[in-house]
């Protein structure tokens, strides 16, 4: 039995020893980088699928990806020109309204439309923020064309240092959060438009339905003011207006053509104005030097605009789409309740078109985020046999396409991946467009991952086709994520949060791929951390335990030696397999410590069985990591641990994998191992090759013959198996005979298997026929036992 896995570094060959250590160096450095990067990213994603409102995701995401990159603030912006408006931040303490720095009007520290890092920028005109002197600032935008969609902003008081993957990941996250900030900010306008309908339906006079329109309007858009103008003939009144007194009613009649908003307004538009030199014609004077942003939102009667709703804000570009559509199916509850005689029948129309827009994309008609929850916490409850699959699609180049022929052509170009996206999928699937370049779709019935798998390649070569855009015809791919979920054990959020993580994965793996893993292997990566953490501090806080399985002279079941196996008891997880902890503890570093304290327990234990009667021949075995075997001064403690318990070289001997890489620097350290007198053993021999010739180059002493093998022996119930198994150990023990070689079979747990053994001449064995592995007190009694074998 083993402890632990060896690990693979490449072929040696005439590489010299010193540049195959930095090639192993940087390899283990490149998957614990890749390995932090993907538990980083399914911490964030975790973070911001909980839910909540808008303000409510920020502040959770903005502290997860200060803990994930160690930034000591982080801050969701948007930016005008020069301008930065916080909109969220994390770090800055209890100050409500952070402020950042001053910026001179060519500074592009806050303002850049790439991600970038900045070591020590000397645009700060204020070096401290908050109280943390800036040595470095990561500003990370969601979308370069356009900087009102918002960017997150790290700061730290020492110089970044980022992996190239982790701007992109960065990039990911804050277009998630982006993303998922709208929902919230949809879904609670939804709420507060559901209680707007009866309220408009009180007032049949249309005074009191302004008033309640423009008090709504600002509850749905976030306004700092709003008005509305009605329109009589081909004049405008300023009508009931907020937060103003009502004495501003019916203020100055103009003429309609004069008012901005009016073209947009005969289309039946929603208008919204970013970024105003003057303030609107629908406003007090005194404040028209205040506002920045306008929003119009006219009310059609037969038709025609009989009223505009405005709402205002100092903020430019405060009007998200979510407050567009609010405004608009506002306007739309208005008109109905104009409308003498059809007023709860429209109410109810508009109620039913809202429903609609609370679940379906705009533009391509597909079910929006909130469907897809609906529809998965539908699925996951279901009482039914079979996982739910979910694909995410990102597309690969068509932020390059929208760049350069403009987002009229990046519209129609989503409208027709919708419609071959539809074409790809069975009776029942769900399609849906979460935002940007993202689709989902939602697979109820799954028999597996070849099902997940299969659709997902059925989307990629459907995208594969050109597209016909008018102007040119482009090319693009995607990159697709799939996850499996088992129903009434996962959460909409955790597969929607992994699926996502996997589209990451293979947007990384060279794009154009379909990557799926299942729920449970997404768990299992985040616990995989966990423990990756805890493992370094197991040895300190006396959790580890080395337990010892008997080797028995198989004629006589007398013991002759004792294999240590280390054990890991977690205090919550209970019993780690070896299997699981050490690769961990050779990423960590963490196996050298805890390889040493295993020699060290097993030659203390070993000198006092020593001095029991008849066990001074008695030797102990011990597994070495690959990583081990890496660590030049390795032998040199083993033998002061041997001298320090006056035992001989040859009473211990030290196991190894058959797939040990055999580069220079192991080989020299086996070397010497064997000239200092200690016995080599190779465990599971026969896995890997089942050759001798790949030992040439070892100086072994021992082989251990995989219980695979040993399994088959004595199975009368199957002749086949048994003949195999009785040829490969016969094959190997005669080739150890010839190279003087002893042997030990593993896995002995019949008499059966034991008088097989013994009729092929093997004289060593170990196994649960004899003894399970122990703790170190249960030892003396099996010793002074005298013989292992069963009654």
């Amino acid at each position: 039995m083993t402890t632990g896995p060896s690990w693979a570094v490449g072929t040696a060959g005439d590489v010299p020893a010193e540049d195959l250590r930095v090639l192993l160096a940087d390899a283990r450095s490149s998957a614990r980088d890749a390995y932090r990067t993907t538990a980083g990213l399914i911490r964030l994603l975790e973070v911001i699928g909980q839910g909540g409102t808008a303000d409510e995701l920020a502040a959770r995401a903005l502290e997860a990806v200060s803990e994930v990159f160690s930034a000591d603030l982080v801050l969701w912006v948007r930016t005008w020109g020069a301008e930065v408006d916080v909109v969220a931040a994390c770090g800055f303490g209890d100050v409500d309204e952070p402020r950042l720095p001053r910026l001179p009007a060519d500074a592009d520290v806050f303002t850049s439309r790439v991600p970038r890092v900045w070591t020590r920028p000397p645009e700060l005109a204020a070096p401290v923020v908050a109280g943390v002197a800036v040595g470095s600032v990561v500003h990370v935008p969601v979308d370069p064309a356009d900087p009102h969609q918002g960017a997150l902003v790290l700061l730290m008081a020492t110089d970044a240092t980022f992996d190239p993957t982790d701007l992109p990941m960065l990039r990911s996250v804050a277009q998630r959060l982006r993303s998922s900030m709208e929902d919230a900010e949809r879904r609670g306008t939804v709420e507060r438009l559901a209680t707007a309908g009866p309220r408009l339906a009180r007032h049949l006079e249309s005074g009191p339905l302004f008033t309640e329109a423009v008090r709504t309007l600002g509850a749905v858009t976030g306004a700092a003011w709003t008005s509305v103008v009605t329109v009589d003939g081909d004049q405008a009144l300023l009508g009931t207006t907020g937060p103003w007194p009502q004495e501003d009613v019916g203020r100055w009649p103009r003429p309609i053509a004069a008012l901005r908003s009016w073209p947009a307004a005969l289309r039946g538009e929603v208008h919204s104005t970013h970024d105003l030199a003057t303030g609107p014609d629908a406003m007090p004077d005194d404040l028209r030097g205040d506002v920045r942003s306008l929003l119009c939102a006219p009310v059609h009667v037969d038709g025609r605009p009989v009223a505009l709703l405005y709402a205002m804000h100092p903020r430019p570009a405060a009007f998200s789409s979510a407050a567009l559509d609010a405004a608009a199916l506002l306007a739309g509850y208005v008109a109905a309740a104009l409308v003498n005689g059809r007023l709860y029948d429209a109410l109810s129309a508009s109620e039913a078109e809202l429903r609609r827009q609370a679940t379906h994309d705009s533009l391509t008609g597909l079910a929006n985020r909130a469907l897809v929850r609906r529809q998965l916490e539908t699925e996951l409850a279901a009482d039914r046999p079979g996982p739910v699959g979910v694909l995410f699609c990102d597309l690969d180049e068509f932020k390059a396409v929208n760049d350069r022929l403009g987002h009229e052509a990046g519209d129609d170009l989503l409208c027709q991946v919708a419609d071959r996206l539809r074409a790809c999928l069975r009776p029942g699937d769900l399609l849906a467009r979460l935002g940007g370049d993202e689709f989902v779709v939602v697979l109820p019935e799954v028999e597996g991952r070849p099902t997940v798998t299969g659709v997902g390649e059925r989307v990629l070569a459907a995208l594969h086709r050109p597209f016909d855009l008018g102007a040119e015809t482009v090319r693009i791919g995607a990159s697709i994520g799939g996850v499996l979920g088992a129903r009434g054990t996962v959460s909409v959020t955790d597969l929607l949060r992994d699926a996502d993580a996997a589209m990451y994965e293979a947007k990384r793996g060279g794009r154009g791929r379909v990557q799926v893993f299942d729920a449970l292997a997404a768990q299992q990566s985040v616990a995989r951390l966990s423990l990756r953490q805890e493992v370094q501090g197991a040895l300190h806080r006396e959790e580890l335990a080395v337990h010892y399985q008997p080797i028995v002279d198989l004629p006589t079941g007398r013991v002759v030696g004792l294999e240590a196996l280390l054990r890991w008891r977690h205090p919550v997880h209970g019993d780690v397999p070896p299997d699981v902890f050490v690769p961990l503890a050779e990423e960590t570093g963490a196996i050298g410590a805890i390889g040493d304290w295993v020699v060290a327990q097993a030659c203390h234990e070993l000198a006092a069985w020593r001095r029991l009667p008849g066990c001074a021949d008695l030797t102990v075995s011990v597994n070495l990591s690959a990583v081990q075997l890496d660590d030049g001064d390795l032998v040199a403690r083993v033998l002061t641990v041997l001298a320090r318990e006056q035992l001989h070289p040859r009473h211990l001997r030290l196991e190894v994998t058959e797939n040990l890489e055999k580069t220079p620097g192991q080989l020299a350290l086996l070397d010497t191992f064997g000239r200092a007198g200690i016995s080599l053993v190779v465990d599971d021999f026969g896995v890997s090759y089942s050759n001798l010739a790949h030992l040439k180059d070892l100086p072994v002493d021992a082989l251990k013959i995989d219980r695979s093998f040993v399994a088959g022996l004595g199975d009368d119930a199957c002749e086949r198996r048994q003949g195999i198994g009785v040829g490969i150990v016969r094959a190997v023990l005669a080739l150890s005979e010839a190279a003087g070689l002893d042997v030990v079979a593993e896995g002995v747990e019949t008499e059966a298997q034991r008088a097989v053994l013994l009729s092929l001449g093997c004289r060593s064995a170990q196994g649960y026929l004899f003894s399970r592995p122990v703790l170190a007190q249960e030892v003396t009694a099996l010793l002074l036992a005298g013989s292992l074998l069963p009654a």
